[in-house]
């Protein structure tokens, strides 16, 4: 299965990452000679637009190559309402990397998008200003009739990118665990249990 973005959408606000969520959007709309569309879900007026026009103008786009829709509501279904009415494939928005901690910490909005989006999702956690293309990439192998096409798609982004690793992921809730863990077991108990379950999980898996 070969797959091309033909629109590509981002969720844009006016923070201090986004100039370079901008660029980052830009950088794949070139690559895959797709069209942008940029999201914001807040006022409109003239002081808003102004600082969206300085926005593009620091990223060399010109506002006339570019379709900006004005949102107002819950941002989610906003975001979400504009995905489906604009028939974009892939929507791209920014994600926190809690520090100190392998995890990432994604927000209530960027997870209602997540369950809920119509199209490919893209979170990037550390958008620059010269972005070099994506050197890991981390899918989500959730419990989903399209996670075959997730983790296809992850796959051939991973090879236009030349990226060295595609990382995929699935969440294990270890309710077994937990119950023995609140029988007071020792620590090396513990360990054992949770080996167990990661590797019979592994095989139902697989």
């Amino acid at each position: 299965m070969n797959f091309s973005f033909q629109k590509i959408g981002l969720a844009i606000a006016f923070s201090p990452t986004s100039e370079a969520m901008l660029t980052e959007a830009a950088r794949l709309t070139a690559l895959y000679q797709a069209s942008l569309v940029l999201i914001h879900v807040g006022n409109q007026g003239e002081k808003e637009e102004k600082k969206m026009n300085e926005l593009l103008a620091k990223v060399g786009i010109s506002p006339s190559a570019v379709k900006i829709c004005w949102e107002s509501g819950r941002p989610a279904e906003s975001i979400l309402k504009v995905c489906q009415r604009e028939k974009i494939d892939l929507l791209i928005a920014g994600a926190l990397k809690k520090e100190n901690l392998v995890s990432y910490y994604i927000g209530t909005i960027a997870r209602k998008i997540m369950r809920k989006a119509d199209c490919s999702f893209l979170m990037i956690t550390n958008p620059t200003t010269q972005p070099q293309g994506y050197k890991n990439i981390v899918v989500n192998a959730e419990d989903s009739p399209y996670v075959t096409e997730a983790i296809t798609t992850a796959c051939q982004l991973g090879m236009k990118e030349h990226s060295s690793w595609v990382h995929i992921v699935r969440e294990l809730k270890m309710y077994g665990l937990t119950m023995a863990a609140s029988d007071q077991c020792t620590e090396e108990e513990y360990d054992d249990m949770r080996q167990h379950l990661v590797k019979d999980f592994g095989k139902s898996w697989i």
